[in-house]
């Protein structure tokens, strides 16, 4: 969630688009969207994923420091390690 919130801290991007037509706030919106959504379907599987546990970015997990945590499409194996 980082990679999609922490700059919003500092620019307004409500009603900017990029030169490729993309607006970068909406897209925040939907990566926060979908990350929550991969944690509540997922809450089966990690004990620590549902409803009002979500948020995924890089962080310390069951093999240590990784930057690929998080809801898919991530550059994890975490489903996997975790299996």
């Amino acid at each position: 969630m980082f990679t999609y919130q922490f700059s919003h801290a500092w620019i307004d991007f409500r009603n900017l688009e990029d030169r490729e037509n993309i607006n970068w706030f909406d897209n925040s919106i939907k990566a926060t969207v979908a990350n929550r959504e991969y944690c509540i379907d997922n809450s089966e599987k990690f004990k620590t994923f549902g409803k009002d546990s979500w948020g995924l970015t890089a962080c310390v997990g069951p093999n240590g420091y990784s930057g690929g945590y998080g809801a898919k499409p991530s550059l994890s194996d975490v489903d996997k390690e975790n299996e």
